[in-house]
């Protein structure tokens, strides 16, 4: 049984990792395309109305993913309510937030060159965050080989429809309407999957489960805003201050270091279901693998961030030409920070485990804090450099801090 249950969890994984590797190649592909075709100016364009729209779509998508894998594998009872209730939800709060944006773009002329590229990618996050509801179903119910089949199709139509757009007319503002076109197939491929599943939204909405999950989600809403505005100021405090050159010169290094953030997110997202469940049926086991999980982490990240630190002037030269040597540096200094990030999704996802997100919530808002400020007086004096001395300083905070709170859980598991 436990070797059954064992390889369950392995293929689990993989399906995980395969769509995961699939995405970050295909995306990979875009953004080499984008800087060969728009140069620099180009890729910030695009990396700065990407920053911009998740950094506001964060308030309908934070927290309510993990929070709905959590109840629905600790209860399968009542998926059909939150189905309907979080789809609800998040239909409201998106439209809300899509208008907010656009208010915000008629005062604030900075961002007029990229208004109409936001705004559709805003369109593109609404249907996106509402496919996701169906998605964490799927998760809950470890049908990972069906979220792997989804998000491949998914990003096959949009990556392959954006590069014709891009060869043919080199328009960022066609390119983005594949997004949407994207996300709205994902929309309906995850909810004819529900569907197989036997699982029907309820035929009314109700309040008191609304109500419950925006209470229940209110610490893992403030710790995933605290974390995306953490992880996101930096290309908009760059647009602002040095302009989409430099954004996309910083993107273009970032680009090798987001491909691979799917290994430690994915391998602690296919072992969240089992932290969720093994809190009430064995702490003492619970920390065992967390302990175990952390250490596996660790080498993954070992391997994944060593080669990019060592070979990162042949990984730029290679994958965007010699107008991007700048990014050498950012690349491997960024190296450096991201490890510590990438071994921090452990301590977040078993703190969140432990129904201790408002932990994370107060690590992320002072992390985010020390970020924002020393953005504000490093950028303008020595442009990527500073953001570079930030992102080491905070996330290396971030990690220790985290981590000496949730070993001190992990131990008192154990009583």
């Amino acid at each position: 049984m436990f070797n059954l249950r064992m390889f369950k969890k392995i293929k689990n994984t993989l399906y995980l990792y395969i769509s995961q590797i699939v995405e970050k190649f295909l995306y990979l592909i875009l953004l080499i395309f984008i800087s060969r075709y728009l140069g620099a100016e180009g890729l910030g364009q695009y990396a700065s109305s990407f920053a911009i729209v998740s950094m506001f779509f964060i308030f309908v998508n934070g927290g309510f993913d993990s929070l709905l894998i959590r109840e629905i594998s600790l209860n399968k009872a009542n998926v059909r309510n939150y189905l309907l209730s979080l789809v609800a939800l998040k239909l409201v709060l998106g439209i809300l937030i899509f208008f907010v944006i656009g208010y915000l773009l008629n005062i604030l002329p900075a961002f007029s060159d990229i208004k109409n590229f936001i705004l559709i990618l805003a369109f593109s996050n609404l249907a996106g965050s509402i496919s996701q509801v169906y998605y964490c179903i799927l998760i809950a119910y470890e049908k990972m080989k069906q979220v792997m089949v989804v998000s491949i199709i998914t990003n096959i139509i949009i990556v392959s429809s954006a590069l014709v757009s891009l060869i043919w007319k080199r328009d960022l503002l066609l390119l983005f309407g594949c997004f949407f076109i994207g996300s709205v197939s994902s929309l309906f491929l995850s909810m004819f999957l529900v569907s197989r599943l036997g699982i029907r939204p309820a035929l009314q909405i109700d309040f008191k489960v609304v109500l419950g999950l925006i209470k229940k989600n209110m610490p893992f809403l403030l710790s995933s805003v605290f974390a995306f505005m953490l992880f996101r100021i930096d290309v908009v405090m760059l647009k602002l201050f040095r302009g989409n050159d430099v954004v996309g010169l910083y993107r273009a290094a970032y680009s090798f270091l987001i491909n691979f953030e799917a290994f430690p997110s994915f391998f602690m997202m296919s072992l969240y279901p089992k932290f969720s469940r093994l809190i009430k049926k064995d702490k003492p086991l619970l920390a065992r693998l967390y302990k175990r999980s952390f250490l596996n982490l660790l080498l993954i990240n070992i391997i994944i961030l060593m080669p990019i630190f060592i070979l990162g002037d042949r990984l730029i030269a290679f994958v965007f030409g010699d107008t991007f040597k700048d990014s050498v540096i950012i690349l491997r200094w960024a190296a450096i920070a991201i490890f510590f990030l990438f071994q921090n999704a452990c301590n977040f996802y078993f703190l969140n485990a432990l129904n201790k997100p408002g932990i994370n919530a107060f690590i992320f808002f002072l992390g985010f804090f020390m970020n924002f400020i020393l953005d504000l007086f490093l950028i303008p004096r020595y442009s990527y450099y500073g953001v570079l001395m930030s992102v080491v300083i905070v996330y290396s905070f971030i990690f220790i801090l985290s981590s000496y709170i949730a070993v001190r859980k992990a131990r008192a598991l154990y009583e």
